[in-house]
């Protein structure tokens, strides 16, 4: 990019429009130091950033995050969000999950709309409950 006469060699910047400024600064500041300090507060925007960017220590990071904030009102989310972003280590945690609280996630609104635009997730959902029930000998 800074090669060839190309915009951002002529202005001597570049302009990133999908993130937010505050996004792109923990990025920035985790290149320079490998911490991002307000990384509790924007987890799972930092984790899509990660992503883009192929930082996989500060994708682990934010994983290791949102992992922690699981609850039945936000594993729908969470599920989605992994599955998007190959977020193998929060996918994993939050089927894992789901598993256990079953009866109350998919009650959620955030489980309905899972149902409607994320099918395969379902079913990954009930293939894990059904391993697991099998398993245990239910």
């Amino acid at each position: 990019m800074f090669e060839h006469e190309m915009k951002e060699k002529v202005q001597g910047r570049v302009k990133i429009t999908d993130f937010s400024f505050g996004v792109f600064r923990q990025v920035i500041e985790f290149i320079y130091t490998g911490r991002a300090p307000k990384l509790n507060q924007m987890a799972d925007k930092v984790l899509v950033a990660a992503e883009k960017y192929d930082l996989g220590r500060l994708k682990a990071m934010c994983e290791d995050v949102l992992c922690k904030k699981l609850s039945v009102g936000t594993a729908a989310e969470m599920l989605v969000l992994a599955d998007m972003h190959n977020a193998d280590q929060l996918k994993a945690n939050t089927l894992r999950f789901i598993r256990a609280n079953a009866a109350g996630v998919t009650e959620t609104d955030g489980w309905k709309m899972v149902e409607t635009e994320n099918a395969h997730l379902v079913s990954e959902a009930f293939r894990a409950l059904v391993v697991d029930s099998v398993a245990a000998g239910k």
